[in-house]
């Protein structure tokens, strides 16, 4: 399958495994549709997944029902190492935005790579560490921040991941809905629009079906970063 082999190759924490092994690695395409899980949390964690195509949204449930979502994965992201590693149930539920495939890798085969593999530890770390600290600010900016900081931290995560840079704007290459940002923001879709509508008005974003384009990217930023107090 080269279409596997070329993704394996481009994920972070497979960087410097000989190409013949990643090449026999047992692998599996699988697809979803819009909302349909990949995994749901609990479930075992005997499995990795890497995103080929599309968008996953990472979600976990509360003790009160509620869902809070984590995070917006894409092409070359690597999901559920962790819960393969532990030898743990999966930690949080994997949901496709969009039509989506993933290539799924066996929980032992990847666990032999990264045993004959050192260098894939260190991969993972910085991986890790990074979604970590994400996660972390995350956490405090839905603690502390009013809505509009919020929702500008949401954009500016998605930015930095689905986003290019043109002529001094950044335009983002895949569609996201209000409800998506509402709840990485941790609002309502309601609060959602009324920020986003002001947005619009004040020349920060434009948006054409779905398609959101920050027209001030360091304005955004700013907002983003703006300390409770102000």
């Amino acid at each position: 399958m080269a279409e596997a082999s070329e993704l394996l190759r481009s994920m972070a924490v497979l960087r410097g495994v000989p190409p013949e092994e990643l090449e026999v690695l047992p692998v599996e395409r699988v697809e979803r549709a819009p909302g349909q899980p990949f995994f749901s949390q609990g479930d075992p964690g005997d499995s990795v997944y890497g995103v080929l195509t599309g968008r996953v949204r990472i979600a976990k449930s509360a003790r009160d029902g509620r869902e809070v979502c984590l995070e917006v994965l894409g092409p070359g992201d690597i999901i559920a190492a962790v819960a393969v590693i532990r030898r743990c149930p999966m930690p949080a539920t994997a949901v496709a935005l969009e039509r989506t495939a993933c290539l799924r890798v066996p929980g032992d085969a990847f666990q032999r790579l990264r045993e004959r593999h050192p260098v894939m530890a260190q991969r993972m770390l910085d991986v890790l560490s990074r979604r970590l600290l994400e996660s972390g600010c995350s956490r405090l900016c839905l603690a502390t921040e009013p809505v509009e900081v919020r929702m500008a931290s949401a954009l500016m995560r998605l930015a930095d991941k689905f986003g290019a840079v043109r002529g001094g704007e950044l335009a983002f290459s895949q569609r996201f809905t209000r409800k998506n940002l509402a709840d990485l923001a941790g609002t309502t879709v309601e609060s959602a629009i009324r920020v986003m509508s002001r947005w619009t008005r004040d020349g920060l974003i434009q948006s054409s079906a779905g398609r959101i384009t920050i027209l001030q990217p360091e304005a955004m930023r700013r907002l983003a970063e703006r300390p409770a107090s102000d």
